[in-house]
């Protein structure tokens, strides 16, 4: 944990460049725990691959548990009033241990802490319950880029 961060509590600290790979491998791992076909995970591999460039641009945040990476989160600006989500993750070995709301009250205070008014984002539709509970709100659906047929509710939350 890096004790210079403000926002670091508990698990959580800023994420490093070195640990792009790492974080693609638990996004495909947390992916795959929602019984996604290897074939979807393959079409989306280079859309939801971790790059060195991100983690030096956005906000990126891991959860550590036990010495090991189990939980990531990416935000960024959108405009002065919009924050978009732009990934949340959990392990398998984390999902239901509450990483999930860890990941979620760091996003909340950050936007919160840098004055935007809403956070928006496309959810995974597995997902989607998670988010309704965190007090989100479903607010239409984008089809994905890869199967048109598969509709990703489109999320906002109030940070106000």
């Amino acid at each position: 944990m890096d004790a210079q961060d403000p926002y670091s509590r508990g698990g959580l600290r800023r994420a490093r460049l070195d640990e792009s790979a790492l974080l693609t491998d638990l996004v495909f791992r947390s992916k795959a725990y929602w019984g996604y076909l290897p074939e979807y995970l393959e079409t989306w591999r280079e859309d939801m691959r971790v790059t060195p460039e991100k983690i030096a641009e956005e906000q990126v945040y891991v959860y550590e548990q036990g010495g090991r990476v189990i939980g990531y989160l990416a935000l960024r600006p959108l405009d002065p009033e919009t924050m978009e989500l732009d990934d949340l993750f959990v392990a398998p070995e984390g999902i239901g241990q509450g990483v999930g709301r860890r990941l979620w009250d760091q996003a909340v205070t950050l936007g919160r802490s840098e004055g935007f008014e809403r956070m928006i984002w496309d959810a995974d539709p597995f997902a989607e319950p998670f988010y309704r509970h965190m007090g989100a709100q479903t607010v239409g659906f984008k089809s994905s880029t890869y199967f048109p047929e598969r509709l990703l509710p489109r999320m906002v939350y109030d940070l106000r």
